[in-house]
């Protein structure tokens, strides 16, 4: 019994330990006392200093922060709240090092949705490595948009609990769906969540569909209770956070406007969310998707520059600009050329996932496989925002709440997540079946 039970959980344990090992030896710098330079988070603790420096000498957090905007509630900023529930985040860490626990976590979560989905361990360990350092996400870590780290890294947990309940696994998907809603949420990035929940409607549609032509009319039932059992709990479990900012949202430019000035005319309006102009402003270019396969296509970060060695002091002087004048401009100008105002990086998800992703759609013979791709391809044309703006216009006028979000560009986190999962559906497929 005990020999049965330590072979079936070896595999786990090995990829438990491949994952500490690889998250360790990439963040080796942080064990060695080095400090990320986190642009977000020191302009957080800027803002949220007064409130520090308030509770250092009353011994508790205001409620409003003076300090930003015009003032506004300082739980938006700093606040301590109680909570019978245990810090999850804290526990699946296993008390490592930033950033060492945000690779960890990810490629945890996406292994235990590749086990969901019945592909072999040694692939759950290969493409839960390429979903955690897919290049994005060091990316944002590096900007300080550990949130939107945390909220990618949870994301899979998720869809390993719908899928379970799919499956009519329905106990464990009550568990993961449970948990992986309440994580998802308590980070506190919507953004990310609302992309989450995008890609578990493409998904629950795919199964829809196989469900409706089976005439299997109780499943649908106990799967839709369950699945919507573990969303109030989810819900629950954070409605502190989640009512406070509904609360405060209307008050705020998310939550629209009543009056417009354009030239020296004020006229009234009445809108309920972001203005596009707003919105739109970090929209990609419609060829930048091709940095998913080729980081470079697009000449990296914005934070690099051409330099003195760079063909652009060859075009320069070529069209009669001084040599010397010609490696000082080079020397200011950055690689990045794309439609961004700025970026840290690309969103780098691998040459080899691109491929097995593009195979996948092509042999793995499921349902799924339709729910991916369409999602995948949402994703990407969310991704260009104002450059393809008939589209962006239309959902950001209509779909329910995306009018509260900004950045286009962020919707490349669908397509790094869902390649993801169908190149590890392609390689189970070329591999085993």
């Amino acid at each position: 019994m005990k020999n049965r039970l330590l072979k079936k959980a070896l595999p786990h344990i090995i990829a438990v330990a491949v994952f500490l090992i690889v998250s360790l030896l990439f963040c080796k710098p942080a064990l060695e006392g080095n400090v990320l330079n986190q642009g977000d988070i020191i302009g957080w603790k800027g803002m949220a200093q007064n409130a520090f420096e308030y509770k250092e000498k009353h011994g508790h957090y205001p409620l409003w922060n003076p300090n930003l905007f015009s003032g506004m509630p300082n739980y938006q900023t700093a606040m301590e709240g109680k909570s019978i529930l245990p810090n999850m985040s804290l526990i699946f860490s296993l008390g490592l090092p930033k950033p060492v626990y945000f690779f960890f976590i990810a490629a945890i979560c996406f292994y235990i949705l590749c086990i969901v989905l019945a592909i072999n361990p040694a692939i759950g360990i290969l493409c839960g490595l390429a979903y955690a350092f897919s290049t994005y996400n060091a990316v944002i870590i590096n900007a300080g948009h550990e949130t939107q780290m945390f909220a990618m890294a949870y994301m899979p947990l998720l869809i390993a609990g719908i899928i379970s309940t799919y499956e009519k696994k329905y106990w464990l998907g009550l568990a993961l769906t449970t948990m992986g809603s309440y994580l998802e949420i308590s980070v506190n990035h919507v953004q990310i969540t609302y992309y989450s929940l995008l890609i578990a409607i493409a998904i629950t549609l795919s199964y829809l569909y196989i469900w409706i032509k089976k005439k299997e009319w109780k499943h649908i039932g106990v799967a839709a209770g369950i699945t919507v059992i573990a969303a109030i709990l989810g819900l629950a479990g954070n409605a502190l956070t989640l009512m406070t900012s509904a609360e405060y949202t209307p008050y705020t430019m998310r939550g629209g406007k009543d009056i417009s000035i354009e030239g020296n005319n004020v006229k009234t309006v009445k809108t309920t969310g972001l203005d596009t102009g707003y919105a739109f402003q970090y929209s990609l270019a419609k060829a930048e998707v091709a940095t998913l396969i080729m980081p470079n296509a697009f000449g990296g970060g914005s934070n690099k520059v051409a330099g003195e060695n760079s063909h652009v002091v060859e075009k320069l002087t070529a069209r009669g600009v001084n040599e010397s004048n010609a490696q000082q401009l080079a020397g200011s100008l950055p690689k990045y050329w794309g439609a961004l105002p700025y970026t840290s990086g690309p969103a780098y998800l691998g040459v080899i996932i691109c491929l097995l992703g593009l195979i996948g759609f092509i042999i793995v013979k499921t349902s799924l496989r339709w729910a991916l791709l369409a999602i995948t391809l949402l994703g990407i044309l969310m991704s260009w925002g104002k450059n393809f703006a008939g589209f962006n216009t239309f959902l950001f006028e209509h779909l329910p709440l995306y009018n509260k979000f900004r950045a286009p560009s962020m919707a490349q986190v669908i397509p790094q997540f869902t390649i993801c999962i169908i190149a590890a559906l392609s390689l189970q497929q070329l591999l085993f079946q």
